[in-house]
């Protein structure tokens, strides 16, 4: 629907967007791979869930070391 507006709130102001440009980006993000995104957990609200998360596989025996090593082979190769 050309013309219409999407609005988006953020912590400090809310704004619209064109749809044109917001479709736009909708589909650059998702073709984006999650690591590209430039996300980070530290200082964020999950960040204690995520290391309870990994205590709870600590305490499971699950050794969370190699599961990353594993990922991190994983999307190396992908990248090739």
């Amino acid at each position: 629907m050309l013309g219409a507006v999407c609005q988006m709130e953020t912590r400090t102001t809310s704004f619209e967007v064109p749809s044109t440009l917001w479709s736009e980006e909708r589909e650059r993000l998702l073709a984006a791979r999650v690591d590209q995104l430039g996300l980070k957990i530290e200082g964020t609200r999950l960040e204690p869930l995520v290391d309870q998360l990994y205590a709870e596989l600590e305490h499971a025996g699950i050794d969370v070391k190699l599961i990353e090593r594993i990922v991190e082979t994983a999307m190396a190769r992908d990248l090739r």
